[in-house]
């Protein structure tokens, strides 16, 4: 919510229906700007941004060694992180190509045991818009 140029709150969706907070302070958290963006403030945009990616850890057993042995990976996704779609997509793809990542890995000796332990809950999004300010 504007008051000339002066942000005075935010407009929020939820499962309690549409929202107007009033602010003194409006902070946006937001990671991409939207707010900032919402109010009109200038940004810019990377020319080639950092692909989205999808973390995930690997289990790997071994008859030889006892317990599992845990790995760090992610694949990444390239697209504009601001579209809806884009986002779906790359959700979408990131788990796919983790899934291969494994299913390729368990043809190699040693590694037919490896397994997904766990994904982050969503897509990570490094770099989106850039306000222009102070």
């Amino acid at each position: 919510m504007l008051d000339g140029s002066r942000v005075i709150g935010v407009i929020v969706e939820s499962k309690s229906a549409r929202q107007a907070i009033a602010a003194d302070v409006v902070v946006d958290a937001t990671g991409d700007g939207d707010v900032a963006a919402g109010a009109g403030v200038r940004f810019m945009l990377a020319e080639k941004g950092m692909p989205m990616c999808l973390m995930y850890r690997l289990g790997m057993r071994s008859s030889s060694e006892p317990g599992n042995r845990l790995a760090r990976s992610g694949t990444s996704f390239g697209g504009d992180a601001l579209d809806v779609e884009t986002l779906t997509q790359a959700e979408v793809e990131t788990r796919l190509q983790s899934w291969d990542r494994v299913q390729a890995m368990r043809k190699k000796s040693g590694m037919e045991l490896a397994f997904i332990l766990q994904t982050a809950t969503g897509i990570g999004v490094r770099e989106t818009r850039r306000i222009i300010g102070d």
